[in-house]
């Protein structure tokens, strides 16, 4: 009987451990549903208070450390996103797409060797990974690579055509290179998928003054302003449009509010101390 007995002990405490173990994981699944609710309103905040209990509650996860991870990363918390993207594929090296953000982070830090090993183990994991090939682009561009950070945006493009990022990072790069056709092209491919997309108008428009065609460029600097009214860059492009076709009244009122706007910019400060030499007779 004492050896029954003993057993059936053995048993209820067996069974009062799987029910805490229940208990537990439905405390993580709850938390990990009202974080990715608050991701989707991108609510960063709000998400991290959710993730961290979670994860606290179940340490080894490394889909939950790369969850934190994530919504740092999207509130400047950059270190503390390294970090945690770091234990994430400490636990699982396998994950393409923690490899990939680790380098974004890296990126941002400025480790672009850092980033770039990243990205390309993020590739050898996954080579048709999209993402992957544009921030491998964007790291090698910052290296001065610019012949392989447009092959790495064409690959992207290639994989995932509506990928907007892509199209724009491969705009700029082509416009460093000179190619004013490429450049209008990838940014107009840009717009076509995020049609509100700030930098995108300002890019065409830098484009199209280049190219001599003033409207265009004025147009795109407007729409700019249609999207963002307090985007100072927008304004100071938009002051060289007009000081270009030598409309300086107007030039030296867009110079000068983007020096309202942003007076820390050095291209800014250097268009608000030329305003009023614009004016004088």
């Amino acid at each position: 009987m004492q050896f029954r007995f003993a057993v059936l002990l053995l048993l209820v405490a067996g069974a009062a451990g799987e029910i805490k173990s229940q208990s537990k994981q439905a405390q993580v699944l709850e938390r990990l549903g009202r974080g990715a609710s608050f991701e989707q309103k991108k609510e960063w905040k709000e998400a991290e208070a959710e993730y961290r209990p979670a994860l606290a509650l179940d340490p080894g996860s490394a889909s939950l450390h790369f969850d934190l991870a994530y919504v740092l990363a999207r509130q400047g918390k950059v270190d503390d996103a390294i970090a945690e993207f770091r234990e994430s594929l400490r636990l699982d090296p396998t994950s393409a797409v923690a490899h990939q953000n680790l380098g974004a982070a890296l990126h941002r830090k400025g480790d672009f060797d850092g980033a770039i090993a990243e990205c390309r183990e993020s590739l050898r994991l996954k080579p048709e990974y999209a993402e992957a090939h544009s921030n491998l682009g964007a790291a090698l561009k910052s290296k001065s690579d610019m012949d392989g950070a447009i092959a790495e945006y064409r690959k992207a493009i290639c994989l995932k055509p509506d990928l907007a990022t892509a199209h724009y990072n491969l705009a700029n790069a082509l416009r460093a290179k000179h190619d004013l056709e490429g450049a209008e092209q990838e940014f107009g491919a840009t717009l076509s998928l995020e049609p509100d997309n700030t930098a995108a108008q300002i890019g065409l428009g830098n484009v199209l003054l280049a190219k001599g065609d003033l409207p265009g460029a004025i147009s795109q600097f407007r729409k700019a302003l249609g999207s963002n009214p307090d985007y100072a860059p927008a304004h100071y492009n938009l002051g060289v449009a007009f000081e270009t076709g030598r409309d300086l009244k107007a030039a030296a009122q867009e110079y000068r509010t983007a020096y309202q706007l942003d007076p820390h910019d050095p291209a800014i400060r250097s268009g608000y101390q030329r305003a009023s030499q614009l004016l004088d007779p």
